[in-house]
Order: C-alpha cells, then structure tokens, then sequence
C-alpha cells in the first residue's frame, strides 16, 4: 500500500528484476470480487493497464485465472495470478483455492483502508485517490537506487524491533546474473536479493555454511555460520 494506492509486487525468482501492478481502491475491490468468482465458477478476468513511454505505450495486463489440468475425467481446477508486460515479461502465480479467496479478502480489506488515504503525485503535491492521472497505475521494472533516508531510518527501527531468528544452511547455488546466494530452507529453496543485508566480509561461495534469516520467503540477512 502507498498512499492511496495498493500496490502488487512480482518477483522472477533468480533475476534482478520485479514488477509492479497499481491499483486504485475501486479496482482492488474489483480484484476481490473477480478473485472470488474465479474460485466460485472458474471465471477469468483481465485488467489492463496502459502508459506512455519513451518508446511507445506500454501495457500492463494482471490476469485472475481459473483452469483445469489433468486427464479426462482427472481435470483438476487450478487457480493462478498473471503479470505480463509485452510480450517478453511474465510472471505466472500458481494459487490454490484457499490462497486465491485470501488474496480476495486482502484485496478487500485494502480497498476500503486506502480510499481514505491522500494519493501523492511524484512532485509531492497532493490529489484525492480518485484523481485521474494518466499512467498513474503503471510503475516499469523497478531500478534499484538505494534507499532514501526515511526508508533507512524505518528499516533500522524494524531490525531494532524484531529480532530476526537465524538458521545453519549450505549455500547450494548462485543465481545467473548477480551471483547472489541460494541455499534450500526446509526443502525449499530460498533466493538472496538486492536487499538481503550481507554481513561484512561473508563469502557465499557453492559449499559455503552460511546462517540466514528468512521473511516473506526471501533472505533478509545472511552471515557466516558460527
């Protein structure tokens, strides 16, 4: 959530790269009401989004999909939460039925919390979330420059706050690009990233014993094991 505004973030597990969905408070109620009638009676619905860039309009399209695989008389229905931008960038989100109707539920609860939060244009001024703004739903691929001193601050506060609970693992991998850690959490495996906070000096070469502190399914800290 962002003032005013609530936001989907896609991750493409081993790149550098996420994607962002926005959504005003009106559409994340739309989101909850299709999200449940997918799981209800397997209906599919699209929101598009579309933005002007340099080089020609971009669109955005979030996809709520319901479908069955399986043999005939096996069909089995699956649940699943698309990001595409172009023709080049997906990302597919498997989801059970329990996880889609949360997803709803979430949807719902934002919706009606984030209709009375003020909306703030990138100059800083203010508009009502209702405001019509081309090209306000759609961020690009998100580059990275550091946080601001706000966003370090409310960090260090967080770490002060809760204490993060570390656990022995192997370093088993490096993703392609940066090179960053991939080590298996009870039969999972769990990718460092661009925020993971590194201790000084730790190497995470193959093979490496590591311990790692793991929140919302990726690494938020790693150091070399004791």
């Amino acid at each position: 959530m962002k003032d005013g505004r609530i936001r989907l973030r896609f991750f493409n597990l081993g790149s550098e790269s996420s994607m962002f969905f926005m959504m005003r408070p009106e559409e994340a109620f739309t989101l909850a009401v299709k999200a449940s009638e997918a799981v209800a009676d397997g209906k599919k619905h699209v929101f598009t989004h579309k933005f002007a860039g340099e080089n020609g309009e971009i669109v955005t399209k979030l996809t709520v999909d319901s479908f069955q695989s399986g043999r005939e008389g096996q069909k089995v229905t699956r649940h699943a939460l698309i990001i595409s931008r172009g023709e080049a960038l997906q990302v597919n989100v498997p989801m059970s039925a329990e996880s889609m109707l949360y997803l709803a539920e979430l949807a719902r609860f934002f919706s009606i919390e984030q209709a009375w939060t003020q909306f703030k244009k990138t100059d800083g001024s203010g508009a009502t979330a209702d405001a019509g703004e081309t090209g306000a739903e759609i961020e690009e691929i998100e580059a990275y420059q550091g946080d601001t001193a706000e966003q370090a601050e409310e960090g260090t506060a967080r770490t002060q706050s809760e204490a993060l609970v570390f656990q022995a693992a192997t370093v088993k991998g490096l993703t392609k690009k940066a090179q960053r850690a991939i080590v298996e959490i009870d039969g999972k495996d769990v990718f460092e990233t661009r925020y993971t906070k590194r201790a000084e000096g730790i190497s995470v070469d193959v093979g490496s014993r590591v311990e790692v502190a793991v929140e919302n399914g990726y690494i938020a800290e790693i150091r070399a094991a004791a």
